[in-house]
């Protein structure tokens, strides 16, 4: 199973479930300077010589983690916006994968946040994998915190820029995904597919928009209108 097999599996997933992300909220910010924001760098490979903490504590080797297909999320554990809509609705998303956990794909969180440990990540961890609804392997999805030399190493890599403010940081949001060798094959920014603002309206209201009615009945009729949905499509 190659990365944008990946692709072309979940991403239409997470447009049916919504990722309803507010447009602009303390902290997150979807901006593109050169300062805050993402530099594609699809064809490179990301450094496998980085080590972190996973959410037992234990030092992991990029090398010895990333050995199949990854989706690799970067955020910060003690945001309480759009952080925490992305992973749950990636979390989400997973029950309806046809693909193998562990075994065809995994998902990795790396924080940005030095300040973030084992313990917050383990805390963040049962509660996503939960949120999947399925026997999500344990080793399936691992979250990672390090120290201020591998953080800056793994974004400057990605192409990751951020800053922080007086409410968090200011940072993109968007999937990674990475082959099994560690090479970056895509980049998808999940706040440019917006339906909705879940802070403004509720969710039931959003799902009921005819808007996102049509687009979920063209999808599930094999109907992708989206640029995203065009890009796994010609995959």
């Amino acid at each position: 199973m190659t990365s944008p097999l990946i692709v072309k599996n979940i991403l239409p997933l997470l447009i049916l479930l919504g990722i309803f992300l507010p447009g602009s909220v303390p902290g997150h910010q979807e901006v593109s300077s050169q300062d805050i924001g993402i530099s594609e760098k699809t064809g490179d490979y990301i450094p496998l010589d980085l080590t972190f903490r996973d959410e037992n504590g234990a030092l992991m080797n990029l090398r010895d983690i990333i050995r199949k297909p990854t989706i690799l999320t970067l955020v910060y554990l003690s945001c309480d916006h759009i952080c925490p809509q992305a992973l749950g609705g990636l979390a989400a998303a997973m029950g309806n994968v046809k693909l193998t956990p562990g075994i065809e794909y995994q998902l990795i969180t790396i924080s940005f946040d030095e300040r973030d440990d084992p313990e917050i990540a383990r805390e963040k961890k049962v509660n996503y994998v939960k949120a999947t609804g399925m026997h999500f392997p344990q080793d399936a999805w691992k979250f990672l915190t390090g120290d201020r030399e591998s953080i800056r190493s793994i974004t400057d890599a990605i192409g990751f820029h951020f800053q922080h403010d007086a409410h968090g940081f200011i940072h993109p949001v968007v999937l990674i995904f990475l082959s099994a060798e560690g090479k970056i094959t895509g980049y998808d920014y999940l706040s440019k597919y917006q339906f909705g603002n879940v802070i403004k309206s509720k969710i039931i209201d959003i799902w009921n928009q005819a808007e996102y009615i049509k687009l979920r009945q063209e999808i599930t009729r094999g109907i992708f209108k989206l640029p995203i949905c065009q890009k796994c499509s010609q995959v």
